[in-house]
């Protein structure tokens, strides 16, 4: 199987699911999550095998765009699953007239090496969606 992009405009309800976010983030987390999506944040998730491996928020309503809480199952990094979603992300926003991501993440080394090799520039973790 192939890696499949979900996008989520309202708090899942799918129980597979949700047991999946359960493994990507603790329950205070998930809560906050759940209200974030039903006021409008889209979800983004990466799955594999009936199975999400990865989730993100994707602010569309600013310039830049925004990714953040962006995580990928430990079990399942460095196999290309976060890159994906980064990629799935970027797409959309492109596609909502976003001419930049901007990726919100704390700084740390594993960030800055993975923002890098996903196309983020600068100390913002930006990506230009267009060329000029």
């Amino acid at each position: 199987m192939r890696l499949t992009a979900f996008r989520f405009d309202q708090w899942p309800r799918d129980t597979a699911l949700l047991a999946d976010l359960g493994k990507l983030y603790d329950a205070p987390t998930l809560a906050a999550l759940a209200a974030t999506v039903n006021a409008g944040t889209p979800l983004v998730t990466a799955r594999f095998n009936d199975h999400h491996l990865a989730a993100a928020l994707l602010e569309l309503d600013s310039e830049p765009a925004r990714l953040s809480q962006l995580v990928v199952r430990e079990v399942t990094r460095r196999r290309g699953v976060g890159r994906f979603l980064v990629d799935e992300a970027a797409t959309i926003a492109a596609e909502a007239g976003a001419q930049q991501l901007q990726l919100l993440a704390v700084d740390s080394d594993a960030i800055c090496a993975f923002a890098a090799a996903c196309g983020f520039t600068g100390d913002g973790y930006t990506l230009a969606l267009i060329n000029p």
